[in-house]
């Protein structure tokens, strides 16, 4: 299994969510502080920032390979592959969305409540 970086809804989702059979939960964690998130409709959407990103409240889970693949393909198209840093150096693979395409969709910022499950509270 490899450790992969979570940021939005599976972050919030229930415990037992079917969203994340055999995975395995490996710690709460913070990206370097280079990173933006958004709001597209209730889904979120991490974006690479070096000039006014943030660091966020993340989770790391090792997920097996096969649950990975049904994830990334029930993901947006625009959503890709990369590779986020955390802030003690360590980097961990995810999805992150193009800035462009977030902000054609008016994409609503969400970074300053520090993670996802913070602004879901707030928003709601």
């Amino acid at each position: 299994m490899t450790p992969r970086l979570f940021y939005g809804t599976l972050t919030v989702a229930p415990p037992g969510s079917a969203a994340l059979d055999g995975a395995t939960f490996l710690e709460a964690a913070r990206t370097a502080p280079r990173y933006r998130l958004f709001d597209l409709d209730g889904f979120p959407v991490l974006v690479e920032s070096p000039q006014g990103g943030a660091a966020l409240s993340v989770q790391v889970w090792e997920v097996p390979e096969e649950r990975w693949r049904e994830i990334v393909a029930s993901e947006p198209p625009e959503m890709r592959a990369a590779a986020v840093e955390l802030d003690d150096g360590r980097t961990v693979g995810t999805l992150v969305g193009p800035l462009a395409w977030v902000e054609a969709r008016r994409g609503v910022e969400a970074t300053a409540h520090g993670s996802w499950a913070a602004y879901v509270r707030g928003a709601g």
